[in-house]
């Protein structure tokens, strides 16, 4: 019998299913099933192999049955994994939140909230313009209904672009780790030997 579960979908379902350690299909099935979310086996086995093809997941053949896990980084969100990428630059807290707010900013368009900062590892950025009450209304409006909570006095922010080359490195950097396409990307910049 299938449950509709409006607060989670079945993705999200599996991949915190799937966080504590890797699982068989039929392990998935009963911890589903404890949790109150009964579905088919076979709802199951084509949903698992919709999110290996994704790349959300990844499926390892261990005869005779499937072993599915998540794939590294793959729970993190943006935000964290944003935190992560800036922090290994290692350019100094101001710089390294200057650059958050700049990349998220570039990323969705619109003026940063400190919120978003903080689940970078972040907190409010010096020498970037604080939004006005009015300029922030529409942007704490797309927040709340993606999800996001927004207090109602919480500061947004807007840059300049100093670091336009870092922003578009770290852009790049998020882009091919959520998509785990690292590996296409070329790793050293080739020089030439002046003798």
């Amino acid at each position: 019998m299938f449950f509709f579960v409006p607060e989670k979908d079945l993705r999200a379902i599996i991949i915190e299913c799937l966080k504590d350690d890797d699982k068989s299909i039929s392990k998935i099935s009963r911890d589903l099933k404890a949790k109150g979310h009964d579905f088919h086996r076979l709802v199951i086995t084509g949903y698992l192999k919709a999110l290996a093809d994704l790349g959300v997941i990844k499926e390892k053949p261990i005869p005779p049955s499937k072993v599915y896990a998540l794939l590294p980084n793959k729970s993190k969100n943006i935000y964290e994994l944003l935190g992560a990428i800036v922090k290994t630059k290692n350019l100094g807290y101001k710089k390294e939140v200057l650059l958050c707010t700049q990349v998220l900013e570039a990323l969705f368009k619109r003026p940063v909230f400190l919120s978003e900062l903080n689940m970078c590892g972040y907190d409010e950025p010096q020498g970037v313009r604080k939004i006005s009450n009015e300029e922030r209304a529409d942007p704490k409006d797309i927040l709340t209904n993606a999800g996001l909570k927004v207090g109602p006095k919480e500061p947004a922010f807007s840059c300049r672009r100093p670091y336009l080359e870092e922003v578009e490195d770290t852009l790049a950097e998020l882009v091919l780790e959520m998509s785990g396409t690292r590996a296409l990307r070329k790793g050293t910049k080739q020089t030439t030997l002046n003798i």
